[in-house]
């Protein structure tokens, strides 16, 4: 089965950081992907240059009329999402290659779960690289 996965970033007045951050996640090894940015209240210029940056890529772009914070932004995004799967990614962050690959893979492998998180423990700093959840 071809799983629809949503990956949703938050983000606010930090369009360079964005700009890498969706890169990472329009680079997945796997494409069935629906990018969702939920621009929180970002300052007007740079809400232009982010419509400006995004205006030829496939994605879907919220706008916050007021900042509701990162749970808010986070649900505002959930409420758009389409996929079978949703997953967050925060806007000065790089996403591995594989990273939704590795999950499906997992998630092919296992029952009767509803969240998978994906870490890497030796790394120093130790850091995770997904919490997917089952949306339907």
């Amino acid at each position: 089965m071809s799983y629809r996965v949503s990956v949703i970033i938050p983000t606010l007045n930090r369009l360079e950081s964005l700009k890498k951050t969706y890169q990472s996640v329009a680079d997945q090894t796997y494409n069935n992907i629906e990018i969702i940015i939920v621009d929180d209240g970002s300052s007007n210029e740079v809400r232009e240059e982010l419509i400006n940056f995004l205006q030829e890529e496939d994605c879907i772009l919220i706008h916050n009329k007021t900042n509701l914070g990162l749970p808010g932004a986070r649900n505002v995004g959930i409420e758009n999402a389409n996929g079978d799967f949703i997953t967050f990614i925060d806007d000065d962050d790089l996403m591995k290659k594989d990273r939704v690959e590795l999950f499906l893979k997992h998630w092919d492998h296992t029952d009767n779960l509803s969240l998978i998180h994906i870490s890497e423990p030796t790394r120093r700093p130790p850091i995770s690289y997904a919490v997917f959840c089952l949306k339907k």
